[in-house]
């Protein structure tokens, strides 16, 4: 990994991000169990074992990230110096690919994600960058507005989406 990378890549407004290192897990856990509790809450558990079904419920996404997204940079998303999200993208496709975002509630409607959508954009070398993103109106309305068109609905839960820089259509992935 160069320099560059390991102190950060500002991306204005405050925003920074910096590579995911081991020392995050505990915040990763909290951020797993705040983007996805609701489902988890209807699971009646005492506080202990809870806990450790997030745990473990985390690790098992990071297993899927790892075999889904072989080269995987994974990011930690920086508010003025503190984590409040993170990244993973990787290679897919001869395009990039949007594997996984998340942010605190209290970092959701600051224009963080714009912000991260828009550096990936902007480092795809004129090929597409495609996501899969849950049915979230907001989610979706964000890709939307960032010119991400639905390419493949899986049914259920999931959709999937491409962008392509203006021009690229020759150079990027066609499926």
């Amino acid at each position: 990994m160069n320099p560059a990378s390991e102190a950060g890549i500002p991306l204005g407004g405050g925003i920074r991000l910096r590579p995911q290192r081991p020392e995050d897990a505990a915040f990763l856990c909290r951020l797993f169990a705040e983007s996805h509790g609701a489902a988890l809450l209807l699971v009646p558990l005492g506080e202990a074992e809870m806990r450790a079904l997030v745990e473990h419920q985390a690790e098992l996404h990071e297993m899927a990230l790892d075999s889904g997204v072989p080269g995987a940079r994974r990011w930690i998303v920086e508010r003025e110096g503190r984590p409040v999200g993170r990244l993973v993208e990787g290679p897919r496709d001869g395009g990039r690919y949007l594997a996984d975002v998340a942010l605190l509630a209290e970092a959701r409607g600051l224009g963080i994600g714009t912000r991260l959508v828009r550096w990936l954009q902007a480092g795809t070398a004129g090929r597409a960058l495609t996501l899969k993103a849950r049915r979230n109106g907001r989610a979706l309305a964000l890709y939307r507005r960032l010119g991400f068109e639905i390419v493949g609905d899986e049914g259920g839960l999931l959709v999937e989406l491409r962008w392509r820089p203006a021009g690229a259509a020759a150079k990027g992935p066609t499926a």
